[in-house]
């Protein structure tokens, strides 16, 4: 459940999924393959931008009926953005979940258990050499 104090001044704008420009996204790489373009294009997502005094700053991309996450990220280098990226999550739905957040994304690790969400199991990627 996403705990924070909702700054009132945020603006958030839904684009259409076959709107987005995946290159303009931050962090693409480090995602996983099931919360990547391909496999969101054929799920049920929305795409929202949230905005701050007219520059947006974050995004995050959402399965509202689920309750899921699939992406989500600040376009600009300051903490309060990802303050009010939550708030903008929280005015769609305040339980939520994603899942493999890569280990690399520090920021993005620490800003999930300051709003209030735990990690209940950590996963490793699992090679074979041959």
């Amino acid at each position: 459940m996403i705990n924070i104090d909702e700054p009132s001044s945020i603006e958030m704008i839904e684009i259409p999924i076959e709107k987005i420009n995946w290159t303009q996204l931050p962090n693409q790489e480090y995602y996983s393959w099931d919360n990547r373009k391909e496999s969101i294009l054929r799920s049920n997502y929305k795409y929202y931008e949230v905005s701050y005094k007219g520059q947006v700053e974050s995004f995050f991309i959402i399965n509202v009926d689920k309750e899921y996450v699939t992406q989500f990220d600040v376009f600009v280098e300051n903490p309060d953005a990802w303050i009010r990226l939550f708030a903008g999550i929280s005015q769609l739905s305040k339980p939520i979940r994603t899942n493999n957040v890569d280990d690399r994304l520090i920021e993005k690790i620490e800003i999930l258990s300051k709003v209030g969400l735990n990690n209940p199991a950590d996963q490793y990627e699992m090679t074979m050499e041959l």
